[in-house]
């Protein structure tokens, strides 16, 4: 996304903005025939067409909250506190609830967590209540969910040959990422994916520093072990914004 000098407002965390913005975009890189071609082989990110939104103007607005009631009869994904009530798991915020039917109840090590629910969202007799149908829940904080087994959406991304995947901006390694069964290296560069495994912390290389050394920093990050993987379409909007 590429921001013009004018008719900007101040861009600063937790604000919402309605912008307006056109896309464009242009080919980056060199084609590999052309630079054998040439005789001249360097290293590229690849040949390919690349878009960008550039912004025109903009102006500060009321904050857009999620709410349940724009999602009635829709598949959604919601976030909020994990508590139990009876026997039934609900994912609470100040002003909505969602009890997950068919869901497990929350664990004692999960309540109170931030938690997410996606599924099918239906009124109740009860205001500000709603069911969630064929729901699939899950905790959202990656420091909740260390030495569990996860499930984590996001975006796979390499640089000289090194692979690692984004959670919600948060860069993390995937051990033998570019080993896992089915991994085309061509194919998956920018593309969501979901990975499951086992979330672990170790001191690895610097993913900051793919292109500044050799020999990189260490730095303390999330790795997934023992991973599998699947392709999905596309990330929803509060798995891009976080």
């Amino acid at each position: 996304m590429e921001f013009g000098t004018n008719l900007l407002p101040k861009i600063e965390n937790n604000s919402t903005y309605s912008l307006r913005v056109y896309e464009t975009g242009g080919y980056v890189g060199k084609p590999q025939p052309a630079m054998q071609e040439w005789g001249n082989i360097f290293q590229s990110s690849g040949f390919g067409f690349s878009n960008r939104l550039v912004v025109v103007s903009g102006k500060k607005i009321e904050p857009i909250e999620w709410s349940p009631i724009y999602f009635l009869g829709r598949n959604a994904l919601l976030s909020g506190t994990a508590i139990n009530e009876n026997d039934t798991a609900v994912i609470q915020t100040s002003k909505w609830k969602l009890k997950l039917i068919g869901s497990p109840k929350w664990t004692n090590s999960e309540m109170g967590k931030l938690a997410e629910v996606y599924g099918l969202i239906r009124e109740t007799k009860t205001e500000g209540v709603y069911d969630v149908e064929n729901c699939q829940h899950r905790l959202v904080s990656l420091k909740d969910q260390l030495g569990k087994t996860v499930k984590l959406r996001g975006t796979a991304w390499s640089m000289n040959g090194y692979w690692w995947f984004n959670y919600r901006g948060t860069d993390m390694y995937v051990e033998k990422m570019d080993e896992l069964p089915g991994w085309k290296t061509e194919d998956h560069h920018g593309r969501p994916i979901e990975i499951t495994g086992i979330l672990d912390q170790r001191e690895l290389p610097r993913i900051d520093q793919i292109t500044l050394k050799t020999n990189r920093d260490s730095q303390l990050y999330y790795i997934v072990r023992k991973a599998s993987w699947i392709s999905i379409e596309e990330l929803l909007t509060p798995e891009v914004y976080h």
